[in-house]
């Protein structure tokens, strides 16, 4: 029982009652009254409920001792003693109330702890979270049990979109946002705010990556004029880490500015020469490389590519080098293209191609 709790106990008993309430702590101290005068003062009546756990009635007022008739009854919680309820006035009149006053203060107690219990909960939820996505994670078996009552399912390939909010972006803007960003994210979807300026999505990769929901992204980040990125799937443990750290990287090599949305795989080129190439953290790169190396088994395809880089994207060159027809080069790299969802005659993916096949 404190203060906060017991100021709320005396509101809401004496808006529905005409007598006045008096709270007492389990030392006997009045932490709470309708009579703010009484404040601090030691409560005889509550001191007698405390040494016996019964009902205490005081018949006779006593000036000296600052004693007023009325009755006074034990506040339990999860079958604890934390203080003493009194209602002041007539024990005849007043004494008919006392169960149903001590009956509305335990439902305070017990509300105001599952209300505790909820932000604890959702605390704490947050902070597992944060540690999940920052890959601050020492000891990975009590980290998994953790997550298990909280309810957070790391068996599930989750994809990193990462917002960066506007410095001036207001409270109620904010919660808006927040609002059709966990409408969006669906059942299973993960919302993370790492920091006052910055809300992640973790999202299920199954449906993650379909275009309308990237376009949903898109529109978020234009309707709020916030930078969004969406990181790269890993798989694992550290996928969660990896995705979030791609995004926030494709954001800090220039992709995007205020309103727009930007993917990891768009900003993949860029991000390796900012950092250096990394075989665990570049898998885009290493899965372009794993495709193209699974349909090209001669290597037929990869001399070409090496040839048109250096050819500098020109279809004749390439074609009279190679001594093969323009439509077979056509052909060539249409089935790049194809496989791999990057087409080489644009100089963007024709960089990301050379990089996964030739510098990885």
């Amino acid at each position: 029982m404190n203060e906060k709790l017991a100021k709320e106990i005396v509101s809401r008993t004496m808006s529905i009652i005409p007598y006045n309430i008096n709270v007492m702590d389990k030392d006997g101290t009045i932490i709470g009254s309708g009579d703010k005068k009484r404040l601090g003062d030691i409560h005889t009546g509550a001191i007698s409920v405390i040494q016996t756990g019964k009902k205490a009635v005081v018949l006779e007022e006593d000036g000296k001792k600052r004693m007023k008739k009325g009755v006074n009854l034990p506040i339990y919680f999860h079958h604890e003693l934390i203080g003493v309820i009194g209602i002041t006035g007539d024990p005849d009149v007043v004494g008919q109330l006392g169960e149903l006053v001590k009956m509305a203060a335990e439902l305070t107690v017990e509300q105001a702890y599952l209300s505790d219990q909820i932000r604890w909960n959702e605390t704490l939820r947050q902070e597992t979270l944060i540690q999940l996505i920052k890959g601050e994670i020492t000891d990975r078996r009590e980290f998994a049990e953790r997550a298990q009552r909280l309810r957070i399912n790391l068996d599930i390939e989750r994809q990193a979109i990462v917002f960066i909010l506007k410095e001036d972006m207001n409270l109620k803007k904010r919660n808006m946002f927040l609002k059709q960003l966990e409408a969006a994210a669906d059942e299973g979807g993960l919302i993370v705010i790492p920091g006052a300026g910055e809300i992640v999505l973790l999202k299920d990769s199954r449906s993650s990556q379909s275009p309308a929901f990237l376009l949903k992204m898109a529109e978020f980040s234009q309707q709020y004029s916030l930078r969004g990125a969406a990181g790269y799937v890993y798989k694992g443990f550290n996928g969660p880490a990896l995705s979030y750290e791609g995004a926030k990287e494709a954001l800090a090599s220039g992709g995007g500015g205020e309103g727009s949305f930007i993917d990891y795989k768009e900003m993949a080129l860029p991000v390796l020469i900012r950092r250096g190439y990394d075989r665990q953290k570049d898998v885009y790169l290493q899965d372009i490389k794993n495709t193209f190396e699974e349909m090209d088994k001669n290597g037929e395809l990869l001399d070409t590519l090496r040839l048109f880089f250096n050819q500098n994207g020109d279809m004749n060159h390439t074609a009279e080098e190679l001594f093969i027809h323009r439509n077979t080069l056509r052909y060539r790299l249409d089935k790049i293209e194809e496989s791999t969802s990057l087409n080489p005659r644009k100089m963007k993916d024709l960089l990301t191609l050379y990089t996964a096949l030739l510098v990885v």
